[in-house]
């Protein structure tokens, strides 16, 4: 609630009692947050839990990774890339065609290490 008149609060939540202390998080997981998820009969995750899954099912969907940066207020699109990179559809596609291509190598029985030698067993003397 804004109160018309009165000096905005330095914090983007404020605490619902003082607002030049910042909201408490434990009192908006309990009263905000875990409502609805039990009402809805889901398990309880963090809400920076449901901030990764946004970000991860947004990059599968082949949303603009410069979007999602912004979306989370991250500082550079960086940020977001080195934290859901590997969520970008085809992102590490020559990863998977390196592999494939080395097994398709070893089925053609052109391996890369050569067998190696068994050791020879150390014969104790008897006495």
């Amino acid at each position: 609630m804004i109160n018309v008149g009165t000096e905005a609060s330095r914090w983007l939540f404020p605490s619902v009692t003082d607002p030049d202390k910042p909201l408490n998080d434990a009192w908006f997981r309990d009263r905000v947050w875990r409502p609805p998820l039990e009402k809805a009969e889901v398990r309880h995750i963090r809400v920076h839990d449901d901030r990764h899954t946004y970000a991860s099912l947004m990059l599968r969907q082949a949303v603009p990774i410069v979007y999602i940066s912004r979306q989370l207020g991250h500082s550079s699109i960086q940020v977001t890339v080195d934290l859901y990179g590997h969520f970008v559809p085809g992102a590490d596609r020559h990863r998977a065609e390196g592999l494939a291509e080395a097994n398709e190598e070893a089925a053609m029985g052109r391996d890369a290490t050569p067998a190696q030698p068994v050791p020879a067993v150390e014969r104790q003397p008897t006495p």
